[in-house]
């Protein structure tokens, strides 16, 4: 019986955990072209369960993390504008850079985080641009974690159209981003989200 109790506050924690990592800003419902912002939606594996993805941007000609953590949560707490469909969107305006994918942290009854250290892909948002993030293929592979299907950038962009529908003011034709970078780093700190992305700088790998 304790033992139980133990397991589900410390579930708890981690979810709550997950839910504080998950937004570092604001979802973005109205978006347009003219702006000098960028809009960033990340697709990302329909799990049921509460999951974090973690961005930095950086700045690749001096190889340097920019402050700030753009995270993202899906599942039981999250930032999500649909519950249908084959991914999870959300989305963030952003300032326009590139950005790479430093984390992902899951919880299924024990935490499952993943430091993006050894190869982490980069994006390039610019202003005025609705950009597609992919993340499943990232997830895939994952121990613990079941492999999220298979879903085709033709569907994704699809199922895109039909959830912003709902959402008139979000304007400007969406693309889905391919990796323009490939970082590495020794990861810093303790923590589950950010601080794995705390030296003082990267090596370009790619």
């Amino acid at each position: 019986m304790m033992t139980r109790l133990v397991r589900t506050v410390v579930m708890l924690a981690a979810t709550f955990l997950v839910a504080a990592c998950a937004s570092s800003g604001p979802t973005a419902t109205a978006f347009s072209p003219s702006s000098p912002t960028a809009l960033l939606v990340l697709a990302g594996p329909k799990y049921p369960f509460a999951a974090n993805t973690g961005f930095r941007r950086v700045d690749l000609a001096t190889r340097t993390f920019a402050p700030g953590y753009e995270g993202f949560g899906t599942g039981i707490v999250g930032s999500q504008i649909n519950r249908d469909g084959p991914v999870y969107f959300s989305t963030r305006e952003v300032m326009p850079g590139d950005y790479a994918l430093v984390s992902l942290l899951a919880v299924t009854g024990a935490e499952v985080w993943t430091c993006m250290e050894q190869r982490a892909p980069v994006f390039s948002l610019r202003p005025g641009t609705v950009t597609i993030v992919r993340t499943d293929s990232y997830w895939a592979g994952t121990r613990g974690l079941p492999p999220p299907p298979v879903v085709s950038d033709r569907n994704v962009l699809d199922a895109f159209a039909v959830v912003r529908a709902a959402y008139p003011d979000l304007l400007g034709q969406a693309s889905i981003a391919a990796p323009t970078a490939v970082l590495r780093w020794q990861p810093g700190g303790m923590g589950m989200t950010r601080n794995c992305s705390e030296p003082a700088g990267f090596e370009r790998i790619g």
